[in-house]
C-alpha cells in the first residue's frame, strides 16, 4: 500500500509575497492549522452577476390580526417560462412606520406556492430594484401589492412564520425593523408564486412596509 505525505510549510511573522499566477503550496501555522486569507463578502460574486434584486410595499399596509386564507400584503410572481430562470429569496424585511403600544408584537408570515399559481400578478406593479446599483430591471418578475392568492395555494395552512419577531415592548415600535437571511433556502419556479403579510396584534394601531430580494439563476430541472 502505498503511503501518500503532504508537506506543508510553516509561516510564522515573515509573509511570503507571491507574484500572479504563481503556484505554491498552501500554508500552516505553528498548531498544524491551514492558513485561508478571507476573501470578498460571501455574496459580492453572486450580486456582481447583476441579476439580484429587491422589492418593498410602496406605502405603509395595515399587518392583519389573523392568518390569512387568499390575501397577502405583497407577492412575487415568476413569469419565466418552463426551464426558465427560478427566483431563490435572499431574504425578506419589515419596517414598522407607525405604531401604538395596542399592537403588542410583529412578525412576517411567508407562502409559497406548492402548486403552479394560478393567479397571475399584473405586469404593471412594483418595478424591481437593484442589489447592484445602476441597473434597470429587464426580467419577468411581477411583484404585486395587495395581491389575492388562489384558493389552492392561498389557504391558511400554507401560511407558515420566517424569521424572529418584533416582542411586545407595550411602548410605540416605530423604526423597529425585521430583517432574515433566508441563504437560498426559499426557491421560486417558474409560474410559482411567493407571498408575504405580516401579524400583529392590532392592525388598526399599525402600518408597516415589507419586501424582500431574491436572485434570478438557471438551475437545474427537478428529476
Amino acid at each position: 500500500m502505498l503511503e501518500t505525505r503532504t508537506t506543508l510549510p510553516v509561516r510564522g511573522s515573515m509573509r511570503p509575497n507571491f507574484g500572479e499566477g504563481v503556484e505554491k503550496p498552501p500554508y500552516i501555522n505553528q498548531r498544524g492549522e491551514q492558513l485561508v486569507a478571507a476573501g470578498l463578502p460571501p455574496l459580492t460574486s453572486l450580486v456582481a452577476l447583476g441579476d439580484s434584486w429587491m422589492a418593498k410595499t410602496a406605502t405603509a399596509a395595515a399587518p392583519v390580526i389573523a392568518i390569512p386564507t387568499t390575501g397577502s400584503l405583497i407577492a412575487l410572481y415568476n413569469a419565466e417560462p418552463e426551464n426558465g430562470k427560478s427566483y431563490v429569496i435572499d431574504s425578506l424585511f419589515l419596517l414598522v412606520v407607525a405604531n401604538t403600544a395596542a399592537v403588542q408584537s410583529h412578525c412576517l408570515l411567508a407562502n409559497l406556492a406548492p402548486n403552479p399559481s394560478t393567479i397571475v400578478a399584473p405586469a404593471i406593479g412594483i418595478t424591481p430594484n437593484p442589489m447592484r446599483g445602476s441597473r434597470a430591471y429587464g426580467g419577468l418578475a411581477r411583484v404585486a401589492v395587495g395581491l389575492a392568492l388562489d384558493a389552492t395555494n392561498g389557504v391558511a395552512a400554507n401560511w407558515f412564520p420566517l424569521g424572529p419577531s418584533i416582542p411586545n415592548s407595550n411602548t410605540p415600535q416605530i423604526g423597529s425593523a425585521i430583517d432574515w437571511p433566508l441563504d437560498g433556502s426559499i426557491i421560486v419556479p417558474p409560474k410559482g408564486l411567493f407571498a408575504l403579510t405580516a401579524l400583529a396584534g392590532a392592525a388598526t394601531a399599525s402600518s408597516v412596509q415589507i419586501g424582500f430580494r431574491w436572485h434570478e439563476l438557471l438551475l437545474p430541472p427537478i428529476t
